[in-house]
């Protein structure tokens, strides 16, 4: 590896640690974006790549976080979110090797641009009052407790 390939590593990962670090965002919207446009990786690899860095990255950016005292983990939701994305992880990663590499990457990049163009709409959007958690999650919170400590009538 050149030393010039070297550095752009190392200042990859530096500027990738410092945004995900100070915006909350996964490696994934980092990374891949990165190591395709400006490292040539294939999509495959950079999207390997990219869920290896985020282990490190989200350990240490995780502990700081919860360490911080603006912010408040809820810990169900935790729980709830890993169960999914642990089942969901399988299948996207199984569904990766059977799309063409251009089809992942015209998927990922429609993707970055709904959520770029969502974002945008609701940082211009005057501030309303802020709420702890959504309806929905309020919801689904409060029936999935009712599910699970409801003991079946026999």
């Amino acid at each position: 590896m050149s030393l010039e390939l070297l550095i752009g590593y190392i200042l990859l990962g530096l500027a990738g640690g410092v945004i995900s670090g100070l915006l909350g965002l996964g490696s994934g919207t980092i990374f891949i974006p990165l190591l395709v446009l400006l490292f040539h990786l294939p999509q495959r690899t950079a999207q390997g790549t990219s869920l290896v860095v985020m282990i490190p990255m989200a350990m240490v950016a995780a502990w700081r976080y919860w360490g911080h005292p603006s912010v408040e983990i809820n810990w169900r939701v935790v729980v709830l979110i890993v169960a999914g994305s642990v089942v969901g992880v399988f299948i996207g990663s199984a569904l990766m090797g059977r799309i063409p590499a251009r089809t992942l990457r015209l998927i990922f990049a429609i993707y970055l641009m709904i959520v770029s163009i969502r974002l945008l709409a609701t940082a211009i959007r005057p501030e309303s009052s802020p709420k702890p958690e959504s309806q929905v999650t309020q919801t689904m919170e409060t029936r999935y407790l009712e599910v699970i400590s409801n003991e079946p009538d026999n």
